[in-house]
């Protein structure tokens, strides 16, 4: 990553648009902690919440999984719930060094990489930026 880290990032939903504080590199110290950051728990709750009532009829995204997930915590409760359902379609955003990881989690199911090339990452970027 080139330049200043980001002061904290955001959750939406991609249903409604709505927006959430969800990590912050300053903030309450009963929060948990992802790497630098501290996990907004309201933000914790309402992303478990929007896991556990999207519809399975359609397409669940999750930007993204981390090393916080890999081991249990963060919104990994809800999220594994979804995945394991084999009536669903999750798309999952993970970085290429702990797709191993995720992909150990899940022996017996059908996991399925794309990697994405800078051509494709760029497309990708600018159709959710401009959503």
């Amino acid at each position: 990553m080139n330049g200043p880290r980001p002061e904290g990032y955001d959750l939406v939903d991609l249903k409604d648009g709505a927006v959430r504080p969800f990590l912050r590199r300053q903030g309450k110290a009963n929060g948990e902690r992802a790497g630098k950051y501290l996990i907004i728990p309201e933000g914790l709750r309402y992303a478990n919440d929007a896991i556990r009532r999207s519809s399975p009829s359609e397409l669940l995204v999750i930007d993204e999984v981390g090393p916080l997930e890999l081991d249990g915590r963060g919104f990994w409760p809800s999220l594994s719930v979804a995945l394991l359902d084999r009536n669903r379609k999750v798309l999952v955003v993970i970085r290429t060094g702990l797709v191993n990881r995720f992909k150990a989690l899940f022996k017996g199911h059908v996991v399925r990489v794309v990697r994405l090339d800078k051509k494709a990452r760029a497309i990708l970027e600018r159709e959710v930026a401009g959503a």
